[in-house]
């Protein structure tokens, strides 16, 4: 993957430059200060949990680097997931997956896949697919809202 570097020498104030590189979604960003210069040390700040640790100069390598990408895509991919495995219920009717829907979170079900349902589904729930995961339970169920035979659940959710 490829990897970019910018060196921002900018006149201005620290927390602008921070404010402007969070805006585009730098993952993490390294930053040297005068004091970090006399320790030979730079400060490690990552966007997605606002943690900052402390590390020699001697570790900043491009391998080092990518290592870091790495570890916060792995952390944040591990944080979604674990957040949508909390607030998912899983639900066997169309009145619990409407109930569970007026509550937030994630709704998964068993759906048939049909853009008329759907659309009913997004009318009375303002909720619409998020995704039809590729790892499926296995076997058959009912459709929540037609009652029909169906392989495929869903997970429904509500956009902000």
């Amino acid at each position: 993957a490829c990897q970019r570097v910018v060196l921002d020498m900018r006149e201005g104030r620290a927390v602008e430059k921070h404010y402007h590189w969070e805006q585009r979604g730098v993952p993490f960003r390294l930053e040297v200060g005068p004091r970090d210069v006399d320790k030979s040390a730079f400060v490690l700040k990552t966007r997605f949990d606002g943690s900052k640790t402390f590390h020699d100069k001697s570790c900043a390598s491009p391998d080092w680097l990518r290592e870091q990408a790495d570890l916060v895509q792995t952390r944040m991919l591990e944080r979604a997931r674990t957040f949508q495995e909390e607030n998912t219920i899983v639900v066997e009717s169309y009145d619990e997956m409407k109930a569970a829907l007026a509550k937030g979170g994630f709704v998964r079900c068993w759906f048939l896949e049909d853009p008329e349902v759907e659309a009913r589904i997004k009318e009375e729930t303002k909720a619409t697919v998020r995704v039809i995961p590729f790892e499926q339970p296995g076997g058959t169920g009912k459709c929540v809202v037609t009652g029909r035979e169906t392989s495929e659940q869903a997970i429904f959710a509500q956009a902000y």
